[in-house]
């Protein structure tokens, strides 16, 4: 599969199909075998659409380098990977921290973006958990592996048993990631400037979804909806975070229905 060999990084990717462009961004610690979970990529129609998946720096297939691993520095490696393979505009679609890099590109790059769907998004200064903040002092304190330990029970433990495949495949994912992004050394020195005081200032057309189980993210779901005019939000009953993998027919439709109305 090819790579994009940009101005800051080497990132894999993938591309099916031919149009308007709609690029995939996953989770933290995850990698865009997530997107094609249960067989049913591309989510849709290659006569119409280009789907590309990526995988950010230090996960999946990307390279991994020792720092640059800010919600700053994934929404440079986003632009520089649109302008290495010549995509002026695109439409991205992101969950957790991908949606906080497509925010990223929405408020700072407001000219590469034709529309959005943000999915169990997180936002810059916006805490959902104190979880994430112990596990980067266990990954300073006790190494990578006791906090990749940490983080993989803490993702899986609230699936059910009849969800074991959902387990096993975010599991995989985990296993295999690099864990350097929560080794960063310069992760101290990183400057957060606030999204949600700025998001009066997006125009874009912006669908943001949620799983009403994911609560903290549900929350700033309902944050994200007040502040950006130009927006619909959906809460999804019954599903958690990884709402494309535990939900993935009415994430389907979701996404067919959206980008039916937003070519």
């Amino acid at each position: 599969m090819p790579h994009a060999v940009t101005a800051r990084c080497r990132l894999w990717y993938e591309a099916s199909g031919s149009g308007a462009p709609v690029i995939f961004l996953h989770g933290y610690t995850l990698d865009s075998r997530m997107w094609t979970f249960g067989g049913t990529w591309p989510l849709l129609d290659p006569s119409y659409y280009q789907s590309i998946l990526l995988d950010a720096r230090g996960h999946g297939q990307s390279e991994v380098t020792e720092s640059s691993y800010s919600r700053t520095d994934r929404v440079a490696d986003l632009v520089a990977f649109l302008d290495t393979i010549s995509i002026d505009r695109a439409h991205l679609v992101g969950l957790s921290m991908g949606g906080s890099t497509v925010l990223g590109a929405l408020l700072d790059h407001p000219d590469r973006v034709i529309s959005a769907i943000l999915i169990s998004t997180g936002a810059a200064g916006y805490r959902t958990t104190a979880k994430v903040d112990r596990l980067f002092r266990i990954a300073r304190d006790e190494g990578r592996e006791a906090a990749a330990r940490l983080w993989i029970d803490w993702s899986t433990r609230f699936y059910r048993e009849d969800q074991s495949d959902i387990e096993s495949a975010i599991t995989a994912m985990m296993e295999q990631h690099s864990y350097q992004p929560m080794a960063d050394p310069h992760r101290p020195t990183y400057v957060i400037e606030p999204d949600l005081p700025r998001l009066p200032s997006i125009t874009a057309p912006v669908r943001i979804l949620a799983g009403r189980d994911d609560k903290a993210f549900a929350q700033l779901a309902e944050l994200l909806h007040q502040g950006i005019a130009n927006s619909e939000l959906a809460i999804y009953d019954a599903v958690g975070h990884m709402l494309p993998m535990e939900s993935p027919e009415r994430f389907s439709e979701d996404l067919r229905t959206w980008f039916s109305d937003h070519p």
